[in-house]
């Protein structure tokens, strides 16, 4: 039993990402847009900026119009200095692979992104 409660322990982290995973997994912008926190800080290809969930909003479904996703996968998770939880993972698509990272917090059993990141790989 002491087993099963180490591991499952040790699992859970890779679990706390779920929600947002799973909508990048589906290419979903509608559900991916609803874990973003009202303001997010953006890094999209270079580009920083602090912009509203709705503008974060359009990047994401110009980004899954333009790729067809194959899969989502989180390769990392963390806490970062500021006490932030972060997933890093790669997104598969037809015209190539992205490297995506967000930071996020967690209210009501929700994951809100406070911060999205993404570069072509």
């Amino acid at each position: 039993m002491k087993k099963l409660i180490l591991v499952f322990a040790l699992a859970l982290p890779l679990f706390g990402t779920a929600q947002i995973s799973n909508a990048f997994r589906a290419g979903n912008y509608l559900e991916s847009s609803r874990y973003l926190g009202n303001i997010v800080r953006l890094n999209w290809m270079g580009e920083e900026s602090q912009t509203s969930s709705l503008e974060v909003t359009n990047k994401l479904k110009e980004l899954f119009e333009i790729c067809e996703v194959e899969n989502f996968r989180v390769i990392h998770n963390g806490e970062s200095d500021s006490g932030l939880q972060y997933a890093m993972g790669e997104l598969y698509c037809e015209e190539g692979e992205y490297a995506i990272t967000y930071y996020y917090t967690t209210k009501n059993a929700t994951e809100i992104i406070e911060e999205l990141k993404k570069k072509k790989k």
